[in-house]
C-alpha cells in the first residue's frame, strides 16, 4: 500500500524487489502444510509489535469466520500466545508464534 500519487499510464509499480532471499530454509512441518494446500495460502500478520490475541474475543471470532469462509484456502496466522484465543479456530488455519515471511512469500 503506498501514498496516492499520479502515475502515467505506463508506469507500473512493483513491490517486494528490495527483499534479498536470504536462504532460509521453513520447518519441514510447515513446507509440507503449504505444499499440500491445492487452492493456496493467505500470510495473516498484523506485524511483530501487534498481539492479535489480545483483541476482545468478539473480534476474534470475526476473523474465525472470515477464515472459515474461504476455505479450503489456508491460512497461516501470526500468534504470540494461542492459549488466549478463544476456541474454535478453523481447520484451514496454522498458528505460528513468528513466522518467516520471506521464506514463506
Amino acid at each position: 500500500i503506498s501514498d496516492i500519487r499520479p502515475f502515467n499510464p505506463d508506469i507500473v509499480e512493483v513491490g517486494g524487489l528490495h527483499v534479498a532471499d536470504d536462504g532460509q530454509k521453513l520447518q519441514p512441518d510447515l513446507q509440507e502444510w503449504l505444499d499440500e494446500s491445492r487452492h493456496g495460502c493467505v500470510l495473516f500478520t498484523l506485524g511483530s509489535m501487534v498481539k492479535i490475541e489480545s483483541y476482545p474475543h468478539e473480534i476474534l471470532r470475526i476473523f474465525y469466520e472470515m477464515f472459515e469462509r474461504i476455505a479450503p484456502v489456508r491460512v497461516i496466522w501470526k500468534v504470540v500466545d494461542p492459549s488466549m484465543l478463544p476456541d474454535g479456530l478453523p481447520r484451514n488455519v496454522k498458528i505460528l508464534q513468528w513466522i518467516p515471511q520471506v521464506a514463506v512469500l
